[in-house]
């Protein structure tokens, strides 16, 4: 494959073909991310004349093996004016013969020798099983497994490691080639022109404006000129070019091109730096509770709107009218909308009054709001407090997903990045990050470690878990009806907190595709709120996928099929009460580390009581008074690969006994056995595992319910669950009963 069939664009993340691939090979390819990720981004100078010194060759040089990664229009500086070949062998190949060749020997050498390392990990498995002598071990699904898992592994990098080395050819030699036309004089012709700056529609009515001078220590209020029920939006050109802050109204924002913002209302605690203090501050009536709004953090988004061709900015404090209750409301019903359309949404873990770095622990993954403003817009942004110029980062450990490049906004001040691969980083922990350095393609690797989502401890790292999974985009064969994805945003609503308990559900409605009346319900009425929003979910033919939240949890004394509510407030966590004690939910959720969830679990329909009937397999059960191990550990973030773990299901039960997580015996009874105890099928469980042969989707995982009156049905106050392995339990005897929960 030529050089011409892959996009300059994407060199600096990896190299990908020009055509549109499967879903399938999208995923395999995106995993063969490269150890020594290349740090210069596509809008690199040196690149570029690299790209176009490589496409002189072409030109000059019939039959040459490596071409240019782009076509000759493409390779034309702004003003079409091409770089003119200069020294003594323009029409020499760029790279020889003997050159080609030692280097394709050394590529091939490196694949044999890391194909031959992997592959000694089955031979040492069919070595060991061999000396057993017992056939039956040697073919067991445990052992199979694991030999199965070993050549796949084996298989992939023999895969992958060409795809890395030719990433880093290319990458080297349009580094190479740039740096010619730097020396040559030749640099300079490749900057870009200025961009014209992004026009919007006439705005119905501008109900705010006020110079920077004038906005230091005040406090504004756009009530008295703005129109209930609009959208209303910051003008990014005035800010930015202009120093003034002008606010504008629109009836209708189907047409609009708009960044949306992110933030907590109380942010990081500290004085801002001085770069973040020349223009002051300013507050907003009816929302003076808040931190300030920096005019400087202020700047900051509106101009990386601006980078990204967006003239207009929404921020929540400056677009809705604090003071006036209708107009909250309404947009309150919008929220959603304004998230989904707009086309980019940058975060500000810090709030309103600084940026923050990575570096620094924030409240932002904490608050309920956040949830839907990360998960609805199409692309999202992080924007954060850097120094460190141009750079790119990977996890060395997990590389898919977890790529990302960290651009610029104030040069020595602020950047952003993209969302998704930071938290998927974050989570997959040991990355890192590269700067850009004159001297080599590759960048200078920095030491900076990814805290702002909390996740440099065991806590935070189920925050930024259960947020990786939310902002993964539908998969309609992968995830046919939203379970992973809508589990995911259960679980990461759990751990989360507001204001207004209230807010819980509004905050998370338009991501299931619902919208309630935000003033049919009082602040503190998170009950109604919730039997009202679960009620429209099960008429759309969804799922209770609150059920696998976490069964860790204490059950809800009031809608038992959900866990208690956490105690909520405005600057704290999401905490429970435990005995004498307040432990934070994120705490008692241990028992989710590594799964994303229980999919397949049967719908059903609730009453204004919050009463769930669902049909459910089940069987009913009665304790043997006897525990025949220790706990069993769900699979978890260790050390110990996820496929070793799975594999302590195999075997688990033997009818007619069956064991629950704690290790105890409980003896399953015939149909007509009265009893108040059963055992009901949720669903199939899946997690993160890379296991091929091992199937994670064959394990299915039962929950005790307990009759505590004629046709009532609650969660049983212990916590414990089933884990049962279709391949080896049958389920004989087994019946689908009603519930109602």
């Amino acid at each position: 494959m030529t050089l011409r069939q892959y996009k300059l664009e994407e060199i600096g993340s990896v190299a990908t073909p020009t055509h549109t691939p499967s879903d399938s090979s999208e995923r395999q390819h995106e995993s063969f991310k490269s150890d020594n990720m290349p740090v210069f981004s596509p809008d690199s100078q040196i690149l570029k004349a690299g790209n176009q010194e490589l496409t002189q060759y072409e030109r000059n040089t019939p039959g040459v093996l490596i071409e240019s990664s782009a076509t000759p229009a493409q390779s034309r500086t702004p003003n079409n004016a091409d770089i003119t070949p200069t020294g003594p062998n323009r029409h020499d190949p760029l790279i020889s013969e003997d050159e080609k060749n030692r280097m394709f020997q050394d590529i091939l050498s490196t694949v044999k020798k890391r194909f031959h390392d992997r592959l000694q990990k089955v031979r040492d498995m069919e070595d060991i099983s061999e000396s057993t002598g017992d056939q039956k071990e040697r073919d067991s699904a445990p052992e199979n497994a694991r030999r199965m898992d070993g050549a796949m592994v084996a298989i992939e990098g023999l895969l992958g490691d060409p795809i890395r080395m030719f990433q880093d050819v290319v990458v080297k030699h349009l580094f190479e080639a740039g740096k010619r036309a730097e020396e040559a004089g030749n640099l300079s012709e490749t900057k870009d022109s200025p961009k014209p700056l992004p026009t919007f529609p006439e705005p119905t009515a501008c109900v705010f404006e006020r110079s920077f001078s004038m906005l230091n220590d005040v406090v504004i209020d756009i009530s008295k000129r703005a129109t209930p029920c609009r959208f209303r939006f910051i003008d990014c050109i005035r800010f930015v070019n202009h120093q003034t802050l002008r606010i504008i109204e629109y009836d209708d924002m189907s047409n609009l091109v708009y960044a949306a913002t992110s933030y907590i209302w109380r942010g990081v605690i500290g004085p801002p730096t001085a770069a973040m203090a020349e223009l002051g501050t300013f507050a907003v009536e009816g929302a003076i509770d808040g931190d300030p709004i920096s005019i400087d953090v202020l700047h900051h988004a509106c101009k990386a709107s601006l980078l990204k061709d967006i003239p207009l900015l929404w921020l929540d404090r400056l677009c809705i009218m604090q003071t006036n209750r209708e107009d909250k409301a309404w947009q309150i019903q919008q929220m959603y909308r304004v998230y989904a359309f707009c086309k980019e949404c940058f975060v500000l873990p810090g709030g309103t009054r600084r940026l923050a770095s990575l570096e620094e622990p924030t409240m932002w993954i904490h608050r309920g709001w956040t949830l839907q403003e990360a998960v609805a817009p199409k692309s999202v942004s992080i924007s954060i407090s850097w120094q460190f110029g141009e750079a790119v980062f990977h996890s060395r450990r997990l590389g898919m997903g977890t790529t990302g490049t960290v651009e610029e906004v104030v040069p020595g001040q602020s950047a952003y990045t993209k969302l998704s691969p930071i938290v998927n980083a974050s989570v997959a922990e040991d990355v890192e990050f590269r700067v850009a350095v004159p001297e080599s393609y590759r960048g200078k690797p920095i030491d900076v470690s990814i805290c702002i989502f909390g996740s440099n401890n065991e806590l935070g790292w189920r925050h930024a878990f259960a947020l990786s999974q939310a902002l993964k985009p539908n998969d309609a064969v992968v995830d046919p009806n939203d379970d992973k994805k809508r589990t995911a945003l259960w679980r990461s609503a759990q751990m989360r907190t507001s204001s207004r308990p209230v807010d819980m559900v509004f905050s998370i409605m338009g991501l299931f595709g619902v919208t309630l009346d935000p003033k049919a319900f009082k602040s503190s009425d998170r009950l109604g709120a919730t039997i009202a929003f679960a009620r429209e979910i099960l008429k759309q033919n969804g799922r209770p996928n609150w059920f696998s939240i976490s069964l860790s949890l204490p059950p809800n004394p009031s809608i038992r099929s959900f866990p208690a509510f956490p105690k909520t407030n405005e600057a704290g966590v999401a905490m429970y009460k435990v005995d004498s004690r307040q432990v934070e939910a994120a705490e008692l959720m241990g028992d989710v580390d590594g799964w994303l969830g229980t999919e397949g679990i049967p719908g059903g329909e609730m009453d204004e009581h919050g009463f769930l009937t669902v049909v459910m397999k089940s069987a009913s059960v009665k304790w043997t008074d006897q525990v025949y191990h220790e706990k069993l550990n769900t699979p978890s973030c260790s050390k110990q690969s996820y496929d070793t773990q799975l594999l302590q299901f195999h075997d688990l039960h033997c009818p007619p006994f069956i064991t629950d997580q704690d290790g105890r015996s409980w003896e399953v009874l015939s149909s007509d056995s009265p009893s108040s105890l059963y055992v009901a099928l949720l669903g199939r469980m899946y997690t993160r595992s890379k296991a091929r042969y091992f199937d994670p989707r064959a394990l299915i995982k039962g929950i005790f319910l307990e009759k505590y009156e004629e046709g009532k049905f609650r969660r049983f106050t212990d916590h414990s669950y089933f884990v049962f392995n279709i391949m080896s339990y049958r389920f004989e005897g087994w019946e689908e009963r009603v519930f109602t929960i």
